[in-house]
């Protein structure tokens, strides 16, 4: 009988151990720019009126700019402490009013996140995790400015 409930408790214990292996610790989050009319492109190069594509040279970069958000989530990513969504239509429009663009290119995105705390709040759920999300890139103006 005592041989039975030690490998029953075994067994609870291994499945535990693969549960927290499956799992990962993180934090989920989506970004959004729909609302710019102006194009966004990760790369130099968008297309212009007559759908050619057209680079953006050194000359035509007017500004640069840089956003990061914290994510905060626990319990493995099942429950966000913050809002999940990003929307960065308004930022983006506000850097292409400022620098009168007519283009975002270069974009990118970063997430980064403390090695050491990952660790820590994968094997302990409870603790809150957190990733920092970068958006970098630049505005180009095409034409004249008006």
């Amino acid at each position: 009988m005592m041989k039975s409930s030690a490998l029953f408790i075994l067994r609870g214990v291994a499945v535990l151990c693969l549960f927290l292996c499956a799992s990962c610790a993180g934090v989920k989050c989506s970004l959004k720019s729909d609302q710019v009319k102006q194009p966004v492109s990760f790369t130099p190069f968008v297309y212009d009126e007559k759908g050619n594509i057209v680079e953006a040279t050194h000359d035509q970069i007017k500004a640069h700019f840089k956003f990061k958000k914290h994510f905060w989530a626990m319990l493995w990513r099942s429950y966000a402490l913050t809002d999940p969504d990003w929307e960065l239509s308004e930022n983006l429009k506000n850097e292409l009013s400022r620098a009168n663009g007519d283009a975002i290119v270069n974009m990118t995105v970063r997430t980064h996140d403390d090695g050491m705390m990952f660790f820590v709040t994968y094997l302990m759920p409870i603790i809150p995790n957190c990733q920092t999300v970068t958006v970098e890139g630049d505005v180009a103006r095409f034409s004249p400015p008006n």
